[in-house]
């Protein structure tokens, strides 16, 4: 009898996505707006914004495995989305224009299209290297060398490599720390909760401190390292408490499971160069509305985009399989 894949952190990707769905649905908060909804805009983002460190936590805390029918997987989602989405765009008329042409356009999914999908191809493409430094170093050299690379990723722009490759490892390091009675007090599940809310109070607090006494703008803190920089230590440190949380939990559907698999097309679809200004706009027009009405909207349109993009993914998934079993 095979065992049921488990569900916990199928059920965090899955959040996750949701996550990214709201931190894109952020125009940020106006000097104008009052300091309640200042603090709650804050507070949204705050929330959400280690989504995509989970992601690349749970890859290094299972390690990636290469496997070529998954590679290929990838590689066709985003692909097969690229392509499509300019298809179906170019023949309704609608959508941004594409501006670039042959061989620009050729490597434009992978350059220009999504930084997460290049920045996470590229961590696939070393983590045969991660995975031999993690057999090789010790714990203790293991921390050195992911605080190593990590100040190496604050020295850059905070979407690279570096920074998904320190995430990478510190997955691995949870996995062995995990498993050693003397670290069993880290993982304790009301410690975590308590940790991540602690840490997403505080990061809000700092960035509406700095935004109400004029220091810096949203896009500013978005950028800098005591702010939503991806970089940002409390960032990293709420993001491993709030894996922590999902890690703990035994939860096995074989729903999730399924849903799960599509949680990338959520992502290739709403960010399409020629969908995303479409998705910006709305979210952007629903700050000109009462607050009230603002959240509502939020509560529908955001699982609403989730689920329809899952559902679309499941073609995807039949094309790819079917033209995998014919060439194999």
């Amino acid at each position: 009898m095979i065992k049921e894949r488990n569900s916990n952190i199928e059920l965090m990707r899955i959040v996750s996505m949701l996550m990214i769905l709201n931190l894109h649905s952020m125009s940020g908060p106006s000097i104008n707006d009052s300091f309640v909804w200042q603090t709650f805009d804050f507070f949204r983002e705050s929330v959400s914004i280690c989504a995509i460190h989970l992601f690349v936590l749970a890859s290094g805390y299972f390690g990636i495995k290469w496997k070529m029918k998954s590679f290929s997987s990838l590689l066709f989602q985003i692909l097969f989305y690229f392509w499509i989405i300019i298809g179906v765009c170019s023949l309704l008329s609608i959508g941004k224009p594409i501006e670039a042409s042959g061989w620009q356009l050729a490597v434009m999914p992978f350059t220009q299209g999504w930084w997460f999908v290049t920045s996470y191809l590229l961590l696939y493409m070393i983590a045969p290297l991660l995975n031999y430094i993690n057999g090789k170093l010790p714990l203790y050299g293991r921390v050195m060398f992911v605080l190593a690379v990590y100040v190496i990723s604050i020295k850059f722009d905070y979407k690279n490599i570096e920074l998904f490759a320190s995430l990478y490892l510190t997955g691995s390091v949870l996995k062995t720390m995990r498993e050693m009675i003397v670290y069993k007090f880290l993982f304790d599940i009301n410690l975590n909760r308590i940790g991540y809310w602690v840490l997403t109070s505080l990061i809000a607090s700092i960035c509406l401190y700095l935004f109400a006494l004029g220091i810096m703008d949203v896009t500013t803190i978005k950028g800098k390292l005591v702010g939503w920089s991806y970089s940002n230590p409390l960032i990293m440190l709420q993001s491993v408490c709030l894996f922590n949380i999902f890690n703990d939990l035994d939860i096995r559907n074989s729903w999730i499971n399924k849903a799960a698999i599509s949680v990338l097309a959520v992502y290739l679809i709403h960010m399409h160069p020629c969908i995303k200004e479409y998705y910006y706009s709305f979210a952007k027009s629903l700050y000109e509305m009462s607050h009230i009405m603002h959240i509502a909207i939020l509560l529908i349109f955001l699982p609403t985009c989730l689920v329809i993009c899952l559902l679309v993914d499941r073609m995807r998934i039949f094309v790819f399989d079917k033209m995998y079993d014919m060439f194999n």
